[in-house]
């Protein structure tokens, strides 16, 4: 256990920025495809950090640049499992999926932090 809280930091407001969680549950219907079930969105406040640098992929049919953010909050969030698809962070009108999540519950009670790599734009 580390002996550093950064509890009380993580959570002042001068850090923290208003952010939706969209989540949403799958089912598999007749023809074998993944279905939304229900979706909910969860409004929060997070501590929300640009990666520092674009990634560039290099795929079959062209390249791509890939922008990605980090975000820690008291907010638990998944990365996609067999019945859920992963939670999309929808931050300044831009939607990220979450590809990574971890529980950084030992630098302060409830803590998570989240990797979310860009999909689009959200629609007014």
């Amino acid at each position: 256990m580390p002996l550093i809280n950064v509890d009380e930091l993580l959570a002042d407001p001068d850090f923290t920025q208003p952010v939706s969680i969209i989540t949403s549950t799958e089912a598999v219907n007749s023809s074998g495809f993944n279905v939304p079930v229900q979706t909910t969105t969860t409004n929060i406040q997070a501590i929300v950090q640009n990666n520092g640098s674009e990634k560039l992929i290099r795929l079959a049919d062209g390249s791509r640049i890939s922008d990605a953010v980090t975000i820690w909050c008291r907010h638990s969030l998944h990365a996609a499992t067999a019945t859920t698809a992963a939670d999309i962070i929808v931050y300044n009108g831009q939607q990220y999926v979450v590809k990574v999540s971890e529980d950084w519950s030992h630098y302060g009670i409830g803590w998570y932090k989240a990797t979310g790599e860009f999909i689009g734009i959200t629609p007014q």
